[in-house]
Order: structure tokens, then sequence, then C-alpha cells
């Protein structure tokens, strides 16, 4: 995964913990990815496609939820 793919954010314990459930289903463009070794949780920060979701467009949004 890289910076500019058009991905889909999919249910995972950690979008759960972080009450991000609503964003599943969603499309999102990835603008970073985090993934170094010393991150304690992996990610992306993405932006969605369409509508806001409460009202931002940005998220951080864990590896495990991504497809």
């Amino acid at each position: 995964m890289k910076k500019g793919d058009k991905v889909i954010i999919i249910p995972s314990k950690e979008l759960t913990e972080m009450k991000l459930d609503e964003l599943c289903g969603r499309e999102v463009i990835v603008d970073e990815v985090l993934d170094s070794e010393n991150r304690k949780m992996k990610g992306c920060w993405v932006t969605l496609i369409g509508e806001p979701f409460e009202d931002e467009l940005e998220w951080f949004v864990p590896l495990s939820s991504i497809v």
C-alpha cells in the first residue's frame, strides 16, 4: 500500500475500539502510511471519498481495517 492508493475500510477489532465502525465500507484514498516497526498501532491517514464523517474527511485507520 502506498500514498494515492484507493482502498476500502473493513471491520476490525482496532476500528471498533476506536469507535469508528461507521467508517466500514467507505472508500478512501491513502494519504500517508505509518507502519514503522516502532509504532504501537500501524495504520494510514486516509481521505474519505464522498461525504465527510463527523464533519471530517481525513481519518487515521488501522492497517487491519484496510483492504
